[in-house]
């Protein structure tokens, strides 16, 4: 690296007090010695438990209906975020995990960024110029003001996945987590601010896009200073090839899960709407322990397919993803209730009636992404378009067969054909590309066990008893998923640890 390169990356650092420097680089290499996992893990805690106090938060300041409306205009901004995804990020791991040299991934990364820069000016002026149509198409009474800087804020998000991404393929988790800290305590804080000044969810979705907006500039500015920009006919046909039939993808699999949304606006009142939006934000948690997970092996996968044993190993690693998703899933459905009934004003209880068929969404929904190595390892996206796409195909027909006579249960009820569908294309076609030899006996049984101590636990109304039951589920599910053979940390996973933990003694020891 050149003394220039140095003095570069040194300059933020230089520019502080000499005592806030000295305190800056004592954190900074901290948190370098903690291997990846376990920052990943401290990460997705750090944010996911800033995101439950939201909720509660919300549900105190908004009525049911309010909340609602506030979660139909997010379903409207979330669609548009997965078309500026752009696939890029997704590019980005896929073309740069087959790069022969560090020049050559750079210059992937670089071609990528151009590609979006181009994208992002060109779609959001698209989108600015239409949000009253696309607002009134979306049947939304959200205050179009607000609606524009949520619509604004999703319009750059594939110039915050990418730096995010970039940062996880050369695994400076230390810088990950510096990253989402940042953002999270900025975004619960100025949620909290809107909502106890009585802005409402207008001034929560505004003070967070400016956050959003604010960390696409900050990161899209690190992104340049590590690999450059270019604008190349290579990157728009890396994006074109493989990163636009993810973003297909995408929009399918949002159909499958939020157009039920546009649905019910004609069939049941925004009150069950909202019930619906805050028991589906509580169900995502369902990916809580497994999140650091898949921060950790989603950038690798592909690569690991590529080595000796390839399969043993993505086999194994599948197993722990396993493993972890069940856990998440049987906790969330055992507690989330209890939380609904102890920390939720009372308007919001039914929420809890949808609760645990919706975590059954989300495992079916990160169960197909654990599958999905084999597909994702193919030279295009079009297979992935193709199975979403048949997958919200199925879902949405359940939408309009079942939501005008059953309501909510229609919807969710399409939600899981959609995703049953999903899980079972995905294990057909990654076995052709990948066939990976998944447990399948022993996955199929701890589910079973899973849904027969959900099925027995204590009523939500006796919460102690409850927890109680669900703090002796959880270890005795980790007893089981051993003796199945599933919950298996991967050799190299366990190293890192035990040689950190190592390190760290001797270090103690002044050795």
């Amino acid at each position: 690296m050149s003394d220039a390169k140095h003095r570069s990356q040194a300059a933020p650092v230089e520019r502080l007090p000499r005592t806030q420097r000295i305190g800056f680089v004592v954190m900074l290499n901290a948190l370098k010695q903690i291997p990846s996992p376990i920052l990943y893990i401290l990460a997705v805690f750090l944010e996911k438990a800033f995101a439950i106090v939201t909720v509660p938060l919300m549900a105190a300041h908004l009525s049911p209906s309010d909340y609602g409306r506030f979660d139909q205009a997010l379903s409207l901004c979330e669609l548009v975020a997965i078309l500026m995804t752009l696939g890029a990020a997704d590019s980005l791991v896929r073309f740069a995990s087959v790069a022969q040299t560090e020049d050559e991934r750079r210059k992937t990364a670089a071609d990528l960024l151009g590609t979006a820069l181009i994208a992002v000016l060109v779609v959001g002026v698209i989108v600015q110029l239409s949000a009253a149509w696309i607002a009134a198409i979306w049947k939304t009474t959200f205050d179009l003001t607000a609606l524009r800087f949520g619509l604004a804020a999703v319009s750059v998000v594939c110039l915050i996945d990418m730096p995010l991404m970039w940062i996880r393929f050369n695994n400076q988790a230390y810088l990950f987590l510096i990253i989402v800290l940042t953002r999270t305590i900025f975004t619960v804080g100025g949620t909290w601010l809107m909502l106890t000044w009585g802005y409402g969810g207008e001034g929560v979705l505004i003070f967070n896009s400016v956050i959003i907006l604010l960390s696409a500039v900050a990161l899209t500015a690190l992104q340049i200073h590590w690999v450059g920009v270019s604008f190349s006919l290579r990157g728009f046909r890396q994006i074109a090839v493989y990163g636009l039939p993810l973003v297909g993808a995408g929009i399918a699999m949002f159909a499958m899960g939020n157009l039920n949304r546009w649905f019910l606006a004609g069939n049941v009142s925004f009150s069950d709407i909202g019930q619906l939006g805050l028991a589906t934000r509580l169900a995502v948690l369902t990916a809580l322990v497994l999140q650091p997970f898949i921060l950790w092996w989603g950038p690798r996968r592909l690569a690991d397919l590529q080595k000796n044993e390839g399969l043993t190993i993505s086999a194994k690693n599948w197993s722990l993803g396993y493993s972890l998703l069940i856990l998440s899933s049987l906790g969330v459905a055992l507690a989330g209730p209890v939380f609904i009934t102890v920390f939720l004003p009372p308007s919001f209880s039914h929420a809890s009636d949808y609760l645990q068929f919706l975590v059954l969404v989300q495992l079916l929904n990160t169960l197909s992404w654990l599958c999905a190595t084999g597909v994702f390892a193919r030279a295009n996206g079009m297979t992935v378009l193709t199975i979403d796409a048949t997958a919200a195909l199925c879902a949405v027909i359940g939408f309009a067969l079942l939501i005008p006579h059953f309501g909510v249960a229609g919807a969710i009820t399409g939600v899981l054909i959609g995703h049953a569908i999903r899980l079972l294309l995905y294990l057909w076609a990654g076995a052709k590309t990948a066939p990976i030899p998944y447990p399948t006996l022993a996955a199929v049984a701890a589910l079973v066990l899973c849904v027969v101590m959900v099925a027995l636990a204590p009523s939500q109304q006796h919460a102690v008893w409850r927890t109680l039951f669900g703090l002796a589920c959880l270890p005795a599910m980790i007893l089981i998923l051993s003796r199945l053979g599933l919950f298996q940390p991967p050799q190299e996973l366990t190293d890192v640890i035990r040689t950190w933990g190592r390190d760290g003694k001797n270090s103690a020891l002044g050795d």
